[in-house]
C-alpha cells in the first residue's frame, strides 16, 4: 500500500514538472526502465523520454507488461502503410508533447471536390497516432482535408479510425491497415455529398446556436469563428469552414483533434 502511494505520488509530481519541458523531435530517444522505491523494485516501469534539453524525463509509470512503440516505429509502419495504398502521400503537420503523438498525411491529389468549379477539392487524410503514457493504442484514423484552406474534417466514426496490431515476433499485420486506408477513401466519396449540400443551406442564427451548444469550441475561441464567418459564404458550409478553420489553425495541441472531431459530428449529423 505504502509503494503504491509512493507511485501515485510520483506521478502528479512527474506530471506537474513535465510541462515544463520541452519536446521539439517526435523521435527523440525513449525508453522502459524499471522503477524502485527505496532498493526495492515494484511492478511498474518508467517510460524516460529525453526533451529538447538532452534530459530524460518520466512520461509516466506504468505495468510491467508494458509494451513500448517508439514513435519512429509507428512513422515507419505508416508509411509502409500508405506506400501499398494506391495513393501518394504527405506530410501535413505532426503533434507531440513528450506523451501524446500525432502525425498528419494527406494524399497529394484530391479524391472529389465539392465545390461548384474546382474550388475546394477534398484530399484523404491519414493520421497516426500513439502515446508514451498508456492514453491510446498505436492507431491510425482517417480524416478529409479541404486544400483551399487545409481545414481538416476530423471524425471517427465517419472516416475510420483502427488499432494497429502486431504479432509476438513484433509483425506489424497491417493488410487491414492497407485495406482500411480504401474504406477511407470510399467513405469520404460518400460522404462528399452531404458536405455539397451544405453550401445551398442558407445560415440561421439557430445553425450558430446549435454549434455553439453541441460542439466542444472553446468559448475563448468563438471570437475567431465570427472572424472566420465575416469572410465565408453565409451558408451552413460557411459555418463549417469557420468551426474546421478554428479548429485546423487557431488551435494547436491534442484537444484540437477532440474538438474538431465534435464539429464534424455535430455538423454532418
Amino acid at each position: 500500500m505504502f509503494q503504491f502511494l509512493l507511485i501515485i505520488l510520483l506521478s502528479i509530481l512527474t506530471k506537474e514538472r513535465y510541462m515544463s519541458h520541452k519536446f521539439s523531435d517526435p523521435y527523440t530517444d525513449v525508453t522502459v526502465e524499471p522503477m524502485k522505491v527505496g532498493d526495492q523494485e515494484v511492478a511498474k516501469v518508467a517510460v524516460m523520454v529525453k526533451d529538447d534539453d538532452g534530459e530524460r524525463v518520466i512520461a509516466a509509470a506504468l505495468s510491467k507488461d508494458y509494451n513500448l512503440i517508439k514513435n519512429q516505429i509507428a512513422a515507419d509502419v505508416s508509411w509502409d502503410i500508405m506506400s501499398r495504398s494506391e495513393f501518394k502521400w504527405k506530410q501535413l503537420k505532426i503533434f507531440f508533447d513528450g506523451k501524446k503523438y500525432a502525425a498528419y498525411y494527406i494524399t497529394e491529389d484530391s479524391i472529389i471536390n465539392i465545390g461548384n468549379g474546382d474550388e475546394h477539392p477534398l484530399h484523404l487524410g491519414f493520421m497516426t497516432r500513439n502515446a508514451y503514457d498508456g492514453s491510446g493504442a498505436f492507431a491510425l484514423e482517417m480524416f478529409a482535408c479541404n486544400m483551399s484552406c487545409t481545414n481538416q474534417y476530423i471524425s471517427r466514426n465517419r472516416f475510420g479510425f483502427f488499432q494497429i496490431y502486431h504479432t509476438d515476433s513484433q509483425q506489424y499485420l497491417i493488410d487491414d491497415a492497407v485495406q482500411n486506408v480504401s474504406v477511407g477513401a470510399n467513405k469520404l466519396m460518400e460522404i462528399a455529398p452531404m458536405i455539397k449540400a451544405l453550401r445551398k443551406e442558407p445560415l440561421t442564427i439557430e445553425h450558430i446556436t446549435a454549434a455553439k451548444d453541441k460542439t466542444d469550441i472553446p468559448h475563448t475561441k468563438w471570437g475567431d469563428v465570427i472572424d472566420r464567418l465575416a469572410v465565408e459564404n453565409a451558408t451552413l458550409f460557411g459555418l463549417f469552414q469557420a468551426l474546421t478553420y478554428v479548429t485546423s489553425h487557431k488551435m494547436s495541441g491534442f484537444n484540437s483533434i477532440s474538438v474538431a472531431n465534435s464539429v464534424t459530428d455535430h455538423i454532418l449529423q
